[in-house]
């Protein structure tokens, strides 16, 4: 299958710090879901994980048209809003959670969130395992115009969480 344009739907980028790095992660959305759409959608993302998060702020958001690489910052109802408790350690760094799925056009899409405090038993959480992923899984289930594959079809989210420790922050942590 031919890779497509990283540019070819409208998305937002979600900026967010926890454990004093600022990460972030795309929402792929149709066209016309606006700032106040999304603002709600980041806020129910982090609600749901919650409990299971260190402490998160969520910084600012940005926004690209469909077919654009120019990133306009956006006001959402999410801004400065913070979620989960707990500094954690350089330790925890690394840790994050993913949820991955499909859309009907056969690409993939994943998103993953930095600072959960808890990686299951064995790095993947099942649809019933953690209240938070049955929540967010049930989020992204009924999301109508955001949450898209990079095809702009509405993706068949997989069933599990996966989580994990990044290579990256482990370097990091190893100066």
């Amino acid at each position: 299958m031919a890779p497509l344009d990283p540019h070819n739907t409208a998305y937002y980028t979600v900026y967010y710090t926890v454990q004093g790095n600022q990460h972030s992660f795309r929402i792929r959305v149709e066209p016309t879901f606006s700032p106040a759409d999304i603002g709600p959608e980041i806020e129910q993302l982090f609600g749901n994980l919650d409990d299971n998060l260190y402490a998160t702020t969520i910084d600012f958001v940005t926004f690209n048209a469909n077919g654009s690489d120019v990133s306009v910052p956006v006001t959402t109802s999410a801004d400065g809003l913070t979620f989960g408790s707990g500094a954690g350690t350089t330790l925890t760094e690394p840790q994050y959670i993913d949820f991955v799925g499909r859309s009907s056009g056969g690409r993939r899409v994943k998103f993953t969130i930095y600072g959960i405090n808890d990686l299951g038993g064995d790095f993947r959480i099942g649809a019933t395992e953690f209240a938070s992923v049955t929540a967010v899984l049930a989020q992204l289930a009924a999301a109508e115009g955001a949450w898209l594959a990079i095809d702009g079809l509405q993706p068949i989210w997989k069933q599990y969480a996966n989580t994990g420790l990044n290579s990256y922050w482990q370097r990091q942590q190893r100066g």
